[in-house]
């Protein structure tokens, strides 16, 4: 009785052995699919990880640059769209009345300005809003060059959460 256990006990040893011994011998690879540039790899090199590449760190240096220079393109008008409570300075140099003029988003999203009247404002950008104002100011004068600069956002609040010295809601007053 002993020596079958021994001799079970040595087979499974024998089996374990081998199939470790297969694994390191013989790695799995991976058929050709026969696309132009597809190799034939060998899977247990793939899994292992590796440092990066000089290719690698100049991929991630491009990205770099590329998220520089597109960020750098963004204006402020892009990411806040103006709202209620927003300060905003208006300016059309050939009319005196609205020269520098600073006003106040209202509740309902509306600027007032003399001679236009009430314009809705909330929701559009800067740009958006000076072509607005330059439409209605075609009625007025020719070719109007209108001016929005926003000079205090009060429409965005963010909540932070989570392991903070002051967590709860923080207003956005500026874009930056």
């Amino acid at each position: 009785m002993r020596w079958r256990a021994g001799v079970l006990a040595l087979a499974f040893f024998a089996v374990a052995a081998l199939a470790a011994g297969c694994t390191a011998r013989d790695p799995m690879r991976v058929k050709d699919s026969g696309l132009p540039g597809d190799d034939v790899r060998d899977t247990a090199a793939a899994a292992q990880p590796s440092a990066p590449s000089a290719a690698e760190l100049a991929d991630d240096s491009d990205l770099d640059q590329i998220w520089r220079t597109r960020s750098a393109e963004l204006s402020s008008s892009k990411d806040y769209p103006i709202g209620p409570g927003d300060v905003l300075t208006v300016s059309v140099p050939q009319m005196d009345e609205l020269q520098d003029r600073k006003v106040r988003v209202t509740p309902l999203g509306t600027v007032e300005l003399p001679l236009i009247g009430a314009v809705r404002a909330g929701g559009l950008t800067e740009e958006q809003l000076e072509a607005e104002l330059d439409r209605k100011l075609n009625d007025f004068m020719y070719n109007p060059q209108a001016s929005v600069y926003v000079n205090e956002y009060h429409n965005r609040e963010v909540a932070v959460i989570g392991a903070v010295n002051h967590p709860g809601l923080v207003l956005l007053n500026s874009p930056s």
